[in-house]
């Protein structure tokens, strides 16, 4: 049975024991089918990172109801339900789009998976996702969680290691949101998955994820900061004397000269100031 992921949407779908379904992505955005309750993958199936076009699919052997999820939009969920049938001698992984069981107790011939049912396309464009890496020692660390990219500044030389703690796959992934500049790209990284890139030049750089293209941030990078000159210590400066006033010489006064005649007997009664010579004649 094929079935298409378009608009957002997963099918819910009804089949019999041994059917095998065909998902094909018919977005532009990538998507993937994951058994499970989202965010968290059962383990039962899951198909990689779906680009458009890209296809996967999966025989159900056991009845029983099955959801099942895309990790990049967690919420598109649907249910496929599993309904017993007679047994079929095809392969478990036959590749047809259904397997149609045959009334007869013994497998027919016709059964046997002809040469154009193999030929269905196997999944493509799958990016290839990137190896788990230890950050370096002198790594800044920046979590990508909640679907939301950190904006940075760093020095040059800085290592930024980027870590994917949700359960979606995203990228870290240089330019302006679409398109990539080719300066640094992650690939897909799954959660727990890292990656790092050291900046060796000034500037700054816009960055978002390619299977979120809303997610988007810029890593400013400036220089190490330079230590400030040392200032030599200021000289003190000698304060010109403050001139002192000459002290006033107070003038010695002249002194004067006062005759004074003794004559008949008689002094006289005189008043001069200090320094007067009083000279008497008899």
């Amino acid at each position: 049975m094929e079935t298409e992921i378009i608009n957002f949407t997963l099918e819910n779908l009804a089949v019999s024991v041994g059917t095998t379904v065909v998902w094909e992505n018919r977005d532009t955005a990538p998507h993937t089918a994951t058994a499970g309750n989202s965010p968290r993958p059962s383990g039962e199936w899951g198909s990689p990172l779906l680009q458009k076009g890209g296809v996967f699919q999966f025989t159900f052997d056991q009845s029983g109801a099955y959801s099942y999820f895309c990790t990049v939009h967690p919420d598109m969920v649907a249910t496929v339900t599993v309904t017993d049938g007679p047994v079929i001698a095809a392969a478990p992984q036959s590749p047809t789009a259904t397997a149609i069981p045959e009334p007869t107790t013994a497998p027919a011939p016709a059964m046997t998976a002809t040469p154009a049912a193999a030929s269905l396309p196997a999944a493509t464009s799958i990016p290839v996702l990137a190896a788990p890496v230890s950050p370096p020692d002198d790594a800044l660390s920046s979590d990508i969680v909640d679907f939301t990219l950190e904006d940075l500044t760093i020095t040059t030389g800085t290592t930024v290691t980027w870590r994917n703690l949700d359960a979606a796959p995203h990228t870290s992934t240089s330019g302006d949101s679409p398109t990539a500049s080719g300066d640094w790209d992650s690939g897909i990284l799954d959660q727990d998955q890292s990656f790092s890139f050291t900046f060796e030049e000034v500037g700054s750089f816009p960055y978002f994820c390619s299977v979120h293209p809303f997610m988007i941030a810029t890593v400013t990078v400036v220089n190490e900061a330079e230590p400030a000159p040392t200032l030599p210590a200021p000289v003190a400066m000698p304060m010109p004397p403050t001139p002192m006033p000459e002290p006033t010489s107070t003038p010695e006064p002249v002194g004067q000269v006062v005759s004074s005649d003794i004559v008949d007997f008689t002094l006289e009664n005189l008043t001069v100031g200090i320094g007067t010579t009083v000279v008497r004649t008899n």
